[in-house]
């Protein structure tokens, strides 16, 4: 293949580089890659299976770009960093080169020849060493960076087949909605591959089976048969082939479709079940972990009030050791747990003939559709500056409406009060910085410039965090009961719309009255698709959104979706099952959790208050402790504020902890994390 051929497709690209129709990043690759095939085409290129494999990763990465571009690009890139690093290492010889040619026999008066024969070789052997370093390092970084470019899309590859595997389920369940709903497989095929918003990578390799389909003309069988070969899920490659061989062999879809998805729903029960497990054999390591400082503190307490150890030992136990227990805690219950995926929001389709415009209107200084128009003409200018303006003054006329939207907004004021006090507290005198006043007043000292900023910081966040997710939450309260009364409604032969209103009379949920809503909307001339997005957007809730997509999609094709309507009740039935089995399990791995942190706090208070007081405040003689104290007794206020600190550090991250073995993610610890602070706080203030 020369390079003309594989050049050939890069014409129009190169001309959009001397413009700026792309970003200089991109037109500098471009050209890198451009510069640099020749080098690829007889060194790289004859390597098959290496191309071969770079180029499946490319695929199963959905990077859309030729291994050719790809792997000259990086090979000039790695010659380039490798001539800098080689110029770099010649010129850090400079000095040495200089003294040899300039201040050698050169400058001498009586030169004679056979000096000058030997300082010239020396000389061109400096050069050619010069050179050789320069073409070693070059090669180098091109070697280098071709390995990289070989394997770095591994982390791409790994991040894909894990979104995929955690919603094939789901995206399973939703084409034998759709087949039983009376759809044909190729539009199912088309619908999922639309549905990104919901089911994220398994409706992108879905989207290359309509690529392949519509670009390249190819049947339906090829195109499925290419992209079983290349995804990077496991699980999708053998559903797609199972799939591929009940087409080929003429089987019925609804039959192929039930079976695979009440084995994904038990593969689903048993992965949970099996990351419980793991959770539960943590648990065992976490008690053993949260020991060892808790031990660690004691010991090392009692040696340094009897003057056998330096502080700095204490020190580490409590501001290293402590935190990197808990840390190293945490990031195995991050790889316990699947990640969830999505936003939870939906978009309209492509044949949807309704426009829909995601306003962000959460956003303070956004605005929204305006925004698009802005350049264009002075009059559109102003309309953006009136948007603004109006947004501004909307949020300070009542800015609980944004925060309640969006919690995160109520940082802009809780941070800087927090500021402001601690500045206050400076000022005034009430604390100070120094070593001698922190170790001798380190409750106040902690209240003051820890604890009263963290809660004017994170409570007003919690709170509202807390209830918005309480008040969203409760649209999936009676969501299997009230999909299962529309479906019986629809049974009867009456319309969806109709068949909503009857159900949301019938019902005092949540749910049920979104019904009504949209059953209203419709009387507006809003089609039942807008509202059913609208209202998803409402919640932004993954597993509500999915079942909404369900929905939207079926009542596209026909009005009586009793069937899928009955098969989106059992699956809500599911999830609630499998939510309801792992808030009951992990309800014991948080008691765990918190009974470790008492037995920490419940030691060092009384270390603190019964055994260390006497110790280091003179209980015992100087004499016992005899010639072994190999240094001065650490005072009682130092190894208090350590164990108070200690204490603090513990019942943060402990918290945050227990928020993601309870949901999932970080935020909800932060609750926790302040009631493990207050804890603190107050049993450090009575004792």
């Amino acid at each position: 293949m020369s390079y003309e051929d594989v050049t050939d497709g890069w014409d129009e690209d190169i001309e959009l580089d001397t413009s700026t129709d792309k970003p200089l990043s991109e037109r500098i690759y471009d050209t890198v890659a451009r510069a640099s095939y020749p080098f690829y085409n007889h060194t790289i290129h004859q390597r098959n299976e290496f191309v071969s494999a770079v180029e499946l990763d490319l695929i199963q990465a959905n990077r859309s770009e030729p291994v050719e571009k790809y792997l000259s690009a990086y090979l000039g890139f790695g010659f380039i960093f490798g001539l800098v690093f080689g110029l770099v290492v010649v010129i850090s010889q400079f000095n040495r080169y200089n003294e040899l040619l300039l201040v050698g026999p050169f400058q001498a008066p009586n030169t004679s020849g056979e000096v000058i024969v030997a300082t010239g070789l020396v000389a061109v052997g400096s050069i050619l060493i010069t050179l050789l370093i320069l073409a070693v390092c070059t090669v180098l970084g091109g070697v280098t960076s071709t390995y990289l470019a070989a394997n770095q899309q591994t982390t791409t590859i790994r991040k894909r087949r894990g979104e995929i595997e955690i919603l094939l389920p789901d995206a399973v369940a939703f084409m034998y909605c759709l087949s039983t709903g009376g759809m044909n497989r190729i539009d199912i095929i088309r619908a999922l591959a639309e549905s990104d918003d919901s089911y994220g990578e398994v409706s992108t390799e879905f989207q290359r089976i309509v690529h392949n389909m519509d670009s390249f003309s190819e049947d339906y069988h090829n195109a499925i048969g290419d992209v079983s070969d290349t995804t990077p899920s496991p699980s999708l490659a053998n559903f797609l082939n199972d799939m591929l061989s009940t087409i080929t062999s003429g089987g019925q879809m609804d039959s192929f479709l039930k079976t695979q998805l009440t084995m994904f729903q038990n593969q689903v029960e048993q992965t949970q079940k099996a990351e419980l497990d793991k959770l539960e054999m943590f648990n065992e390591v976490y008690i053993t972990l949260s020991l060892i400082p808790v031990i660690g503190i004691i010991v090392l307490a009692f040696a340094g009030a009897m003057g056998l150890i330096d502080v700095f030992l204490l020190l580490v136990v409590v501001y290293i050791v402590i935190p990197a227990v808990q840390l190293i805690a945490l990031g195995i219950i991050v790889t316990i747990f699947e990640s969830s995926y999505g936003d939870g929001k939906l978009h309209p389709d492509e044949h949807d003939n309704f426009t829909f415009v995601d306003d962000s209107g959460e956003k303070i200084l956004s605005a929204g559709l305006v925004s698009d128009y802005q350049g264009i003409s002075p009059l559109f200018d102003r309309v953006y500056v009136n948007e603004i303006r109006s947004r501004i003054l909307t949020f300070l006329s009542d800015p609980l409406v944004y925060v309640q939207r969006k919690p995160a907004y109520v940082f802009w004021i809780t941070v800087p009060s927090a500021a402001m006090f601690v500045a206050l507290a400076i000022v005034t005198g009430n604390i100070q910085f120094d070593t001698a006043y922190i170790t001798q007043n380190a409750f106040i000292f902690t209240l003051v410039s820890i604890y009263i900023p963290t809660i004017l910081v994170f409570a007003p966040f919690v709170y509202f965090y807390e209830v918005g997710l309480y008040r969203r939450g409760k649209i999936t309260d009676g969501l299997t009961t009230d999909l299962n009364k529309l479906a019986n409604v629809n049974e009867q032969g009456i319309p969806l719309r109709q068949s909503m209103l009857i159900t949301g009379q019938d019902s005092d949920t949540l749910l049920a009255a979104e019904f009504r809503n949209m059953y209203k909307k419709q009387d507006f001339g809003i089609p039942l698709s807008k509202s059913i997005i609208e209202t998803n957007n409402k919640y932004a809730i993954p597993r509500l959104s999915r079942l909404f997509r369900i929905i939207k999609s079926a009542q596209d094709i026909s009005n009586n979706i009793t069937q899928v309507l009955k098969t989106a009740a059992s699956l809500s039935e599911t999830q609630e099952k499998v939510i309801a089995e792992r808030k009951s399990r992990t309800r014991q791995q948080i008691g765990v959790v918190v009974i470790i942190f008492f037995v920490f706090l419940a030691s060092l208070v009384l270390m603190q208050g019964f055994i260390l007081d006497g110790i280091a405040g003179g209980g015992i003689e100087e004499s016992t402790i005899g010639p072994s104290s190999t240094a001065d007794p650490i005072p009682a206020h130092v190894i208090g504020m350590l164990f108070y600190h200690g204490a603090v550090i513990q019942g943060t991250l402990a918290g945050f902890i227990c928020g993601y073995i309870r949901t999932g993610e970080y935020a909800p610890g932060i609750k926790y994390s302040l009631a493990f602070l207050t804890m603190v706080m107050g049993i450090w203030y009575v004792f």
